[in-house]
């Protein structure tokens, strides 16, 4: 959970490591950027190196980190420390609620137990509404020197204004699929093709790789071959599609909204794959079918109907 454990973010985590060296700290910080891409985990390494017994610093004399074995760092890795907190949306809720922020409040108004910095980290704060972001920015309007607040959200501007403009902000990106592949084979023991398919289908989120790294994916991915290479297959201009194995087809996948958005982006990696290699028109509309489809599952029409759709027109020659 050290800063040198954040991968493919060097800029963000140099200031972070500068704001520490030269001791001037902002009050309020706001990392933002696409999910999985190491926010949450640079606001963790940073709340460690903030509460750290013994910091060590490399021979250069830049380059400093915690040293993730003193209580106050193993407290942090194991999400105890009395002084690091992260909020977040509870369960069953839609927003970050105006009550959090209160306690939050009552609690930044006391000392701290046994760190030198109090952390506490507002995880998907884009769900932040709009009477719980005009309590936070009471907070932020009264700045305490024993307190790092930090800020997590995917949409920079989906952050209230008045809010942003007293954060100090640092923007995250995408990490190379060269360099997540690599962190695929090294780790996970896998093959160059299946690196290489997850590493394209993660989009730069190494978090979103290391899921389907960790998960029985391969069904999905031969899945999704299988689709598009059914897709691409030649037919007769006067050949239907077979609507009773696309309807049983899509009874059989329907059933988790999750599984059925990650087989679809699945499948637009297997299209464009096919595309680089053959550059057709049938191809590209085939590509806007699925990612139209995902826009339609994830706006809550009926997954049964979208996804029959789908195979139709895929099945469709145009």
């Amino acid at each position: 959970m050290k800063l040198s454990d954040v991968i493919g973010q060097d800029v963000s985590v140099n200031i972070l490591r500068k704001t520490f060296i030269n001791g001037r700290y902002s009050q309020a910080y706001l990392f933002t950027g696409p999910e999985g891409v190491g926010k949450r985990l640079t606001a963790l390494a940073f709340a460690q190196i903030l509460n750290c017994r013994e910091p060590s610093m490399d021979f250069d004399g830049k380059t400093i980190d915690a040293c993730d074995e003193c209580d106050s760092c193993r407290k942090i890795r194991d999400s105890n420390h009395p002084d690091v907190e992260i909020i977040t949306v509870e369960e069953k809720r839609k927003d970050i609620r105006l009550e959090q922020i209160h306690e939050l409040q009552k609690r930044i108004a006391l000392k701290s137990m046994e760190g030198r910095k109090k952390v506490y980290i507002i995880d998907d704060a884009n769900r932040l509404n709009r009477e719980s972001s005009n309590c936070l920015l009471k907070t932020l309007e009264e700045p305490n020197e024993d307190v790092v607040i930090i800020l997590v959200a995917r949409n920079l501007y989906g952050i209230l204004p008045t809010v942003r403009s007293r954060c100090q902000i640092l923007k995250f990106k995408a990490i190379p699929q060269d360099k997540i592949k690599e962190i695929l084979i090294e780790n996970h023991d896998m093959d160059d093709d299946k690196a290489s398919f997850i590493a394209e289908l993660s989009q730069g989120r190494l978090g979103v790789a290391e899921q389907y790294a960790g998960e029985e994916v391969e069904h999905v991915l031969e899945l999704s071959r299988r689709i598009a290479a059914n897709a691409l297959r030649q037919k007769r201009r006067k050949e239907y599609p077979d609507y009773e194995k696309i309807f049983k087809f899509t009874e059989e996948i329907c059933r988790d909204k999750g599984d059925v958005l990650n087989l679809l982006n699945c499948l637009t990696v297997s299209l464009r794959r096919f595309f680089i290699k053959n550059p057709t028109n049938d191809l590209h509309k085939k590509i806007e079918t699925v990612l139209n489809t995902q826009n339609l599952i994830m706006r809550n029409v009926n997954m049964r109907t979208a996804i029959n759709d789908m195979m139709i027109k895929l099945e469709t020659p145009h």
